[in-house]
């Protein structure tokens, strides 16, 4: 770990073993990267491509906010078994924002993930989630997330609802979460999401992401709050890659996600560019790769 004017940047390649991955057991784990800014830290697992924490002034926040894929009809299934990932990490004391990003790559396919946050002000926050998939053949490819969240750290008191196609308000009492899908680049696509769902039961999304078949979101709006169980809301973005069209707009897969956290409206994350992001990583990588061979 480098400590330069304030910023701790920490860049790492996560050896891990991949399983079956076990939907309830996402949360609770410690390992992972975690960042802070101002009152506002996150933990992010590569093992289970999730978020396992969100802490709001020492008060945790999340159960797990996760991402999968799938190819065609596969079954879903987590980022980690596309490939052993690169993690960056940084925090910047000075301007109060942080970043996670992680590559998952193989012969075929290239996903970059990078979590953005920013909590500059007591009570609130915000954290910009960017995901780029690329691919070297034409491919069907599904992004999910599975965002279960546990506001102000009660059970049992969060209602959510799903308006349009890309906006979700979840609410315990004067807490709020709004996380809102940027606009499509006219250069990529991804965008709003192709299907939602939102559950009172969250072991009704957390089963069709870890189940042996191709599912599809059937996109549920609301949840109220019934006294016994937290929200839980999942999107599913749906594209065909066609590296092979360089004129095509579907050559590469972009999704933007802002997520904004308190009693008022939280800061605004500002994220490098998705181009920054790629260079970053692909130095790293190959520094990673260069110093592996220097000590072999």
């Amino acid at each position: 770990m480098h400590l330069l004017k304030g910023i701790s940047l920490n860049i790492k390649t996560c050896f891990v073993a991949v399983v079956a991955s076990a939907a309830l057991s996402i949360s609770g784990q410690t390992l992972g990267e975690t960042v802070t800014s101002g009152g506002a830290s996150i933990t992010f697992d590569p093992m289970t491509s999730a978020l396992t924490s969100f802490q709001l002034d020492g008060v945790e926040q999340l159960f797990a906010d996760a991402l999968y894929y799938r190819i065609g009809d596969s079954p879903e299934t987590s980022l980690s078994t596309i490939g052993t990932p690169v993690v960056i990490s940084e925090s910047d004391a000075i301007t109060d924002t942080a970043f996670i990003a992680a590559r998952y790559r193989d012969n075929t396919v290239t996903v970059d993930v990078r979590y953005d946050l920013a909590s500059a002000n007591p009570g609130e926050a915000a954290l910009q989630t960017s995901i780029r998939v690329d691919s070297e053949e034409p491919l069907e490819f599904t992004i999910f997330e599975v965002s279960d969240w546990n506001l102000a750290g009660t059970d049992g008191d969060d209602s959510l609802a799903i308006t349009g196609d890309n906006l979700v308000n979840q609410r315990d009492g004067n807490l709020g979460l709004d996380h809102n899908t940027l606009a499509d680049n006219l250069n990529f696509f991804g965008g709003n999401p192709s299907a939602w769902q939102a559950s009172g039961l969250p072991d009704d999304i957390w089963d069709l992401v870890n189940n042996t078949s191709a599912d599809d979101l059937n996109n549920t709006n609301t949840f109220g709050d019934n006294g016994n169980t937290n929200g839980i809301f999942a999107n599913q973005w749906d594209g065909v890659l066609n590296p092979n069209n360089e004129l095509a707009a579907d050559d590469v897969m972009v999704i933007s996600k802002q997520q904004t956290l308190g009693t008022r409206g939280a800061v605004e994350v500002i994220p490098e560019p998705v181009t920054s992001l790629l260079s970053l990583i692909g130095v790293a990588a190959a520094g990673l790769t260069a110093s592996q061979r220097r000590r072999g």
